[in-house]
């Protein structure tokens, strides 16, 4: 495969076409910002830029707004790296820079490795062709020739599935049928940096994880992602290292918790939902949990280590029957616990808990905990320790299970959307049995529905 290293090399306004071609000097660099900046030229009236234009003596007329400003960072060969901030940061900007759609007004940009993006809707398709047309379009300005997207197409119309809609133009497309088409096309194309904005957050649930698993292989065979979003807990599980950009400026660039805990406090409070659900029995025990309970969670806890970010501690979590015994083998029908304890290391309002049990397909086959409960949500005070528990019933099909725990706040302006501030691995194998050979069972099927006969 072909090696195309792109540098940017102190590309101003007046030389915005100059580009020079040779490789980095850090081989284990797949993308290097230095000192790079993006200025936009703001006139009040149109006739203001007349004047400057026209004006003998070169009067300055316009105001300089910096969209971006001596930013720094470099991503490394095989990391998934987040692009963090609010909107109007500059994380756009950036990334049309980083692939070309921008010239910057100064700094410099280097870039080692075949490039695919997928940026806002509507980048890097012809909207008057259909999506066959498209596919080989958005190949023949990647380099690729007929044949070699022909060997691809399959693939890509098997990922894109969207069935006879391939054949209309895509500008009758649907933002989730692009999404699905601009994805599929982008990572056939065995990129070494695949560069993704926040078009993935139009695609239906199903189209998510599929596109997150991919994403997942993507990263296993080494190749470089670059991820923006507003959704921390994807950028989260999915990212190494984060840059956070405030008001085109890098507030700070490192670990991915990190950075999110900065992000997390710069948010307004107005974001964060005020309107809670109404309260019903109490599910997240905020009383004092003694030492001994502590201690004998932790003995029997599926966690191999303690687990921390920014703002908590996970000490322990378990799966009990109801006598408050750890199992992770129950049968179906059997009532068992999930139970989270956590130390809070800043002060933290309305929390609540999810947990969610995943089948040997991946399949998430349910997901809820005190918000959909409408429960009242926890606040926590600095260094205390509280527990989430959940009873459940398993009435799903015998089989192997994982379980995922996540603690998080509910935003005040998106129904079912929320910050998240904890992501645990996927815990178990939880096994549910049953002696088909010798018992009947209370349902057929992947799991069982309250009925009445």
């Amino acid at each position: 495969m072909t090696n195309h290293n792109i540098d940017y090399q102190n590309i101003s306004s007046e030389s915005a076409e100059e580009l020079n071609h040779h490789s980095l000097n850090f081989s284990d660099v797949s993308i290097k910002v230095e000192s790079l900046s993006k200025i936009y030229k703001l006139y009040n009236t149109p006739m203001d830029r007349l004047k400057e234009t026209m004006h003998p003596f070169r009067k300055k007329y316009h105001k300089d707004f910096f969209a971006l400003k001596d930013i720094s960072f470099e991503v490394k060969k095989g990391e998934t790296f987040g692009i963090i901030g609010k909107n109007g940061s500059g994380k756009s900007t950036l990334l049309k820079i980083i692939t070309g759609v921008l010239s910057p007004s100064s700094g410099n940009v280097t870039v080692n490795g075949r490039v695919s993006s997928l940026l806002e809707l509507g980048a890097g398709f012809n909207p008057e062709l259909n999506g066959i047309e498209n596919i080989y379009f958005y190949g023949t300005i990647n380099g690729f020739s007929r044949e070699e997207m022909d060997s691809r197409l399959d693939s890509i119309l098997a990922f894109a599935d969207i069935g006879e809609f391939i054949y209309q133009p895509v500008k009758s497309y649907s933002s989730g049928m692009y999404v699905r088409l601009a994805f599929a096309v982008a990572i056939q194309i065995d990129p070494e940096i695949l560069i993704i904005d926040e078009a993935l957050s139009v695609g239906d649930i199903f189209f998510q994880q599929k596109c997150a698993r991919r994403m997942s292989d993507l990263k296993k065979k080494g190749v470089t992602i670059i991820f923006v979003s507003h959704d921390m807990g994807s950028v989260l599980n999915l990212c190494n290292q984060v840059v956070y950009l405030k008001n085109g400026v890098v507030f700070g660039v490192g670990e991915s918790s990190k950075m999110i805990a900065e992000y997390y406090k710069e948010v307004p409070e107005e974001e964060i939902t005020k309107s809670t659900p109404r309260p019903k029995e109490e599910v997240a025990n905020s009383e004092s949990i003694s030492i001994d309970h502590i201690q004998k969670s932790q003995e029997k806890s599926l966690l191999k280590e303690l687990i921390e970010n920014e703002f908590l501690k996970v000490l322990a979590i378990n799966i009990t029957d109801l006598s408050e015994t750890p199992s992770l083998n129950f049968e179906i029908g059997e009532k068992v616990m999930f139970n989270l304890i956590f130390q809070s290391k800043m002060k933290l309002t309305n929390l609540f808990s999810a947990f969610i049990i995943r089948n040997r397909f991946d399949q998430i086959i349910f997901s809820g905990g005190t918000y959909t409960k409408q429960v009242t949500a926890l606040n926590c005070e600095i260094y205390k320790v509280y527990q989430f528990k959940m009873l459940v019933e398993l009435s799903i099909e015998a089989g192997l299970y994982t379980l995922e725990i996540q603690i998080g706040q509910p935003l005040s302006n998106q129904l079912n959307r929320g910050l998240t501030i904890f992501a645990s691995p996927k815990l178990g194998p939880l096994t549910v049995e049953w002696d088909y050979e010798n018992e009947i069972p209370p349902f057929y099927g992947i799991f069982g529905l309250k009925y009445d006969v």
